[in-house]
């Protein structure tokens, strides 16, 4: 299917940015888990498994919805914390199922269980998790012990709950949703809902289309004032997976970036070419979200690389992963309960 490509003059609104846990003061209640951002590229926080505990790292990922640790003597750990079944007083072998998972970055095997965890200032009984046998091409240069996906149960491997569901299970929060604030110094995941100390701006929502990924439809892309839309009724989606960290497109619609943004990927470019790159906006009816050049671009004092990387393998030629270098320049609601996803203008510090 060809691309058409309209110049037109815009007239449209442009929404554009910008260890202890606590509970938040507010009606509802939300608990908050302080994260490490670690270059944009992964978003973890600690957690507490078993009795007594173990304390391990865990990679918080929009993308999946699986939970895994890695188990004593796991294979390909790669100095990674692992989770001791045996250690623990709470812990449960379910004898159970298989579990096999894939994604962008490698692959993990192992064994359902079950264990206490603590989050956020929560303790979580009963939780079932993969433990991890084997794990392959997982970056030895990754800063996370295990994973725990945050999408909808659609998406998740196996028929065990949820981590999430987990929560709402037990009567731990009163709200299905979260929300991800990003900062280099003060990242937090806050369960239950949202807290407006994180937000400059309302929150403008829009539906989930998907049964598995954060997903939403877009009437197009907008490059400054080109707009790229897609004829015959059909729509760009966009997804949003913290569990990334670039921004994935087809190859179809990457060579159409490039083209227009006058990049191309694994370049160093000096940190002033930030100034002279145009804005890409997502294009939602009459409202632009707006993604300024410092979230397409990856950055150190000295040198940026493109961080729009085009793949084989997505969903469709106009699905688009929109990742941790993306969701830094909002303040994000991921809502199951009304299947929709908001964005703010967050604070800056």
């Amino acid at each position: 299917m060809n691309i058409c490509i309209f110049l037109v003059l815009l007239s449209l609104a442009v929404f554009s940015s910008g260890f202890v846990s606590t509970q938040t003061p507010q009606s509802k209640r939300v608990y908050v888990e302080p994260l490490v951002n670690r270059y944009n590229a992964e978003l973890f926080g600690k957690i507490y498994v078993g009795s007594p505990p173990q304390e391990l790292k865990v990679l918080f990922d929009t993308g999946s919805s699986n939970f895994w640790l890695p188990g004593e003597g796991c294979l390909g750990l790669n100095n990674r914390s692992s989770y001791n079944l045996q250690k623990s007083l709470t812990s449960e072998a379910t004898g159970g199922e298989d579990l096999f998972l894939e994604y962008g970055r490698g692959q993990v095997l192992g064994k359902t269980v079950r264990d206490t965890v603590q989050i956020a200032g929560m303790t979580i009984k009963n939780v079932t998790f993969g433990q991890i046998s084997q794990m392959s091409n997982i970056s030895k240069q990754s800063s996370f012990d295990g994973l725990i996906g945050l999408g909808f149960p659609e998406l998740a491997t196996g028929k065990a709950p949820t981590f999430f569901q987990h929560l709402l299970d037990q009567k731990l929060i009163d709200e299905a949703s979260y929300s991800l604030y990003m900062s280099d110094n003060n990242s937090v995941l806050i369960f239950g809902g949202v807290d407006k100390k994180y937000a400059k701006s309302e929150f403008k929502y829009f539906p989930v289309i998907d049964d598995g990924f954060w997903s939403i439809e877009t009437d197009g892309l907008v490059i400054d004032d080109t707009i790229i839309e897609l004829p015959n009724e059909t729509k760009f989606i966009a997804s949003f997976d913290s569990g990334t960290s670039r921004i994935r497109v087809s190859t179809q619609i990457g060579e159409l970036l490039d083209s227009l943004i006058g990049l191309e990927e694994n370049v160093n470019y000096g940190a002033d070419i930030i100034e002279s790159l145009p804005n890409i906006s997502l294009k939602l009816g009459s409202f632009l979200l707006n993604i300024p050049p410092s979230s397409y671009m990856i950055c150190d004092k000295t040198h940026c690389i493109y961080g729009i990387q085009a793949s084989s393998g997505l969903p469709d030629p106009y699905y688009m992963f929109f990742g941790a270098i993306f969701l830094q320049t909002f303040y994000t609601h991921f809502d199951f309960q009304h299947k929709r996803i908001g964005f703010a203008k967050p604070i800056t510090n």
